[in-house]
């Protein structure tokens, strides 16, 4: 393992600790994910539904890919309502 220490090479102000970062404010129609991550029983499904219900137009559900062409078609005749 590579150890700074008892690097005679290391510089320590060739090493970037910081990177300036802007804010990103939201667009209209572009949605971004929010990936809970964490073990097995620490609520992480729980803070999905405080979320979807504090704000249900800022928060969804994902919708799944795999759909029939029945149900296709259901969504494009009610998409163009």
């Amino acid at each position: 393992m590579y150890d700074a220490a008892e690097n005679d090479d290391f510089d320590r102000e060739e090493v970037p600790t910081y990177e300036e970062v802007a804010k990103l404010y939201p667009r209209p129609g572009l949605y971004r994910p929010v990936v809970l991550i964490g073990p097995p029983g620490v609520g992480r499904n729980e803070l999905k539904r405080r979320l979807i219900a504090t704000d249900t137009e800022k928060y969804k559900t994902p919708v799944p890919c795999k759909f029939t062409k029945k149900l296709t078609a259901k969504i494009r005749k009610e998409r163009l309502a």
